[in-house]
């Protein structure tokens, strides 16, 4: 699985695609017709069967594609990132899907930058890195080692503490209002790229306006490397007043107690007017940051926590 819905006939109907696609990938015409309600059953696409696929969006085109590929029975199931696309619901029912198909003996080869994806389906991993085998073993160990180094769950080959906007990059020339940069610090305002989960993190953006800026808006983004959005915030929901700005300054963009697990993630930020629409720059998954852990964390955050166990005698 490559590509989801590769060899869909953009002009047949999902009815005719099932037949089409089930065939390419090796079903027989009776075993597509046996399967043919499990299929759409699971697509939930029953009322735009008779529909051009050409006319389906591509969260459609996901789900028919992937309903088939998964009622093949392979022995051997390769995943190359399809996942990327459909809406939340789907992603689990199909990961679910998958998960069946391990228990009963299909073996799955992911190839997958999304870590709580491969850590619930995957007992082995294999890290690649420019084309040498980097470490294979069990998943965890493997994520782990992804995870807290930065050169391998990163594209930069150089991760700065501090990222300068270049004038060049910028999509809005001739702004009163530009984002210059983003540094990341720690308690102590030391500059740093490398931050411990529930450690206090610190996003200082500098600004420079070219006249008096009245009451502006900071929207700040939170992206994981494969481009989900983690966390959002803006002056404007916290009821931060951040009154006149003129000339070069900063803001602070303070956590407290970081709850992020291991990982590569943006931090994107623009400015806006008081409106809260209308922005004057914007710098999306450009400002990069590492989190790492010494504590076993699955799933996308870490909650402080504690146990109690209750004494019946004392009750």
């Amino acid at each position: 699985m490559i590509e989801l819905g590769a060899g869909f006939h953009q002009d047949l109907t999902g009815r005719e695609n099932i037949f089409l696609n089930g065939a390419i990938l090796g079903m027989k015409k009776q075993e597509i017709r046996q399967r043919f309600d499990e299929i759409v059953a699971f697509s939930e696409l029953e009322q735009f069967l008779d529909t051009p696929v050409k006319r389906y969006s591509s969260g459609m085109y996901a789900r028919l594609g992937f309903s088939v590929a998964a009622h093949v029975n392979p022995l051997i199931l390769v995943v190359d990132e399809v996942l990327a696309v459909g809406d939340t619901a789907f992603q689990a029912k199909c990961l679910a899907r998958m998960a069946d198909m391990k228990r009963d003996g299909t073996t799955i080869l992911i190839v997958s930058h999304a870590m709580p994806r491969l850590k619930r389906l995957c007992s082995r991993a294999i890290l690649l890195y420019r084309g040498q085998m980097i470490a294979d073993g069990i998943s965890d160990e493997v994520i782990n080692i992804y995870q807290n180094t930065p050169q391998y769950s990163s594209n930069l080959k150089d991760p700065k503490v501090s990222v300068e906007v270049e004038e060049e990059d910028r999509d809005n020339q001739g702004s009163p209002v530009r984002i210059c940069g983003v540094s990341f610090m720690d308690s102590a305002q030391s500059r740093k790229e490398v931050f411990d989960t529930n450690e206090k993190f610190i996003a200082r953006i500098s600004y420079q306006t070219d006249q008096i800026i009245r009451d502006p808006v900071f929207e700040v983004w939170i992206h994981s490397a494969d481009g989900t959005e983690f966390a959002s915030h803006t002056t404007e929901w916290d009821h931060f007043a951040c009154g006149d700005i003129d000339g070069q300054g900063f803001i602070d963009f303070v956590i407290d107690s970081l709850p992020l697990s291991p990982g590569r993630y943006t931090l994107g930020v623009a400015i806006t007017d008081q409106d809260g629409i209308s922005r004057f720059d914007w710098q999306l998954k450009k400002f990069w940051f590492t989190v790492q852990s010494d504590k076993y964390v699955q799933g996308i955050v870490y909650i402080p926590h504690n146990w109690q166990l209750s004494d019946p005698a004392k009750e």
